[in-house]
């Protein structure tokens, strides 16, 4: 990590900024664009960017806005994804962050999830990224396990997955990325 402070809460306060000070909206979303014209490098810190001068975007903007803020404080962070269909768009998918602890070990991070239920600062249960939605049950959407996020989006149109993307270099288009990289599959 490029500090000394703690892994939980360096990435405690990163998860929760980026949870808090933006709205879920595919109309930002597609205002800002997806990535065409950038080079794949430069997709965290380029949608953050974009993220906090439009306030909001959709599950794409804000993993990578994520990745950017982890990567600030020395937490290694991938892009994923998962598949999200719905009978009109089959092939949909959405957009999540996969970390690594300091000891390896990596996990699933929903952000958009938190962003979509309107969390503020104050929902947060004491120092940590869980929150209590209105059924009175604790939500975690910051802690996943790989197996348990591809579970979690198998559905009746798609078998679930978990797609895993390296660190683009500085050579390529995000699009050019996206369409070529070799992915890490976790299936359930």
């Amino acid at each position: 990590m490029k500090d000394n402070r703690d892994f939980a809460e360096v990435f405690t306060q990163a998860y929760r900024k980026v949870a808090t000070s933006a709205v879920y909206s595919m109309e930002i979303a597609n205002q800002i664009g997806y990535g065409n014209g950038v080079k794949a490098i430069d997709m965290p810190k380029e949608m953050a960017t974009k993220v906090e001068e439009y306030k909001g975007g959709c599950c794409f903007h804000h993993s990578w806005r994520l990745i950017n803020e982890l990567e600030k404080v020395g937490i290694n962070a991938f892009w994923a994804n998962v598949p999200e269909p719905t009978e009109e768009r089959p092939n949909d998918q959405k957009c999540v962050v996969v970390y690594e602890m300091e000891d390896g070990s990596r996990y699933v991070a929903d952000i958009v999830e938190d962003i979509k239920s309107g969390v503020t600062m104050n929902d947060f249960v004491g120092d940590s990224c869980k929150w209590i939605n209105e059924f009175g049950e604790i939500v975690d959407h910051s802690c996943i396990e790989l197996v348990e996020m591809a579970k979690i989006s198998d559905s009746s149109l798609v078998r679930g997955y978990l797609h895993i993307y390296p660190k683009p270099d500085d050579v390529i288009s995000f699009v050019e990325y996206f369409s070529t990289a070799k992915y890490e599959e976790t299936n359930i």
